[in-house]
């Protein structure tokens, strides 16, 4: 099946913590087994890239960042086979939801 055939899947926290797998790199093998390219970010750089590998190694598409969404203030801004995708750190999105504005920002992503 490929529920998810020419979509983009951003998984935060898409490594894995331990050995074995969690639900992140759960998540992002999933997504691109049912079709989707997958943008994997982790704290942890090396378990991002090995989720990518493994997605790669069964023919997907997915590229690892690394970035700590939980800390920094801002958005990385990432570009995956075209699709150009902004994902707002914790602190961000805490204050466009107060200002009431993550809607209007994820509608403005969506719609463009």
């Amino acid at each position: 099946m490929e529920r998810l055939k020419g979509k983009t899947a951003l998984v935060v926290g898409a490594g894995s913590i331990g050995p074995g797998w969690g639900n992140g790199k759960a998540t992002a093998v999933t997504f691109a087994r049912e079709g989707a390219q997958v943008f994997c970010v982790d704290r942890n750089g090396a378990a991002a890239e090995e989720t990518a590998k493994i997605i790669a190694s069964e023919g997907g598409k997915a590229a690892a960042f690394t970035a700590d969404v939980s800390r920094a203030a801002g958005k990385a801004r990432v570009e995956l086979d075209g699709s150009l995708i902004e994902v707002p750190t914790y602190h961000t999105a805490k204050r466009l939801l107060a200002r009431g504005e993550a809607m209007r920002q994820f509608e403005r992503v969506t719609t463009a």
